[in-house]
């Protein structure tokens, strides 16, 4: 149970660090402390109930059916190309920080824009509830459990440390310079990993 629980902390770890929509909004409020605990909160709870659903049984039902499964490849590889293309033409035009925008956000707009960032990202979805959910089969009893409880952890453990540690970056953060560097690095990641699920 313990290998098990560790297995579920590093691979979500490693699915969860990137710099994709959600971690960029977090990194945002956290550097202007603006309702910024309360967006990571959302966040991991968001995450704890898509791990949970995959590592109940859900991800293995979709798993098991070729048509949900190419379905969910396409909407995230069709996701995961747009989100690519802007990161390249962000890298190629430069971009403020994500701190840029001064206007303070109401704590209604913070939970709208949370919940948009995070619902409406299918890749979210394939790394949750498919593939997570998924991998916790191979562990049988509460080994599945387990699992899910390290990929809860890391999830937990990334969005508030993106929240809290946003402030102390800030001042490398708000260079251009460092965020076309950041959208050129994503933009070659997420364009790798649309071609893999489009050409599933």
């Amino acid at each position: 149970m313990t290998a098990a629980f560790f297995t579920g902390l590093a691979v979500a770890g490693g699915l969860f660090f990137a710099v994709g929509a959600q971690s960029a909004f977090l990194i945002s409020q956290g550097m202007r402390r603006e309702h910024h605990l309360l967006a990571a909160l959302l966040c991991a709870a968001f995450d704890a109930v898509l791990i949970a659903l995959g590592v109940a049984g859900v991800g293995a039902l979709v798993a098991s059916e070729p048509g949900l499964t190419r379905l969910a490849e396409l909407g995230g590889g069709l996701y995961l190309s747009g989100f690519a293309l802007l990161c390249a033409v962000r890298a190629l035009r430069g971009r403020a920080g994500p701190g840029a925008v001064e206007a303070e956000a109401s704590r209604r707009s913070v939970v709208l824009r949370t919940f948009a960032v995070s619902a409406l990202n299918p890749h979210v979805y394939l790394d949750t509830i498919v593939l997570l959910g998924s991998m916790s089969a191979a562990w049988p009893g509460w080994g599945g459990p387990a699992f899910g409880l390290g990929a809860v952890l890391a999830s937990t453990l990334w969005v508030f440390g993106l929240a809290l540690g946003g402030q102390a970056l800030a001042p490398w953060l708000a260079r251009p310079s460092v965020w076309r560097g950041i959208d050129a690095v994503m933009a070659l990641v997420m364009g790798g990993l649309a071609a893999r699920f489009l050409g599933a």
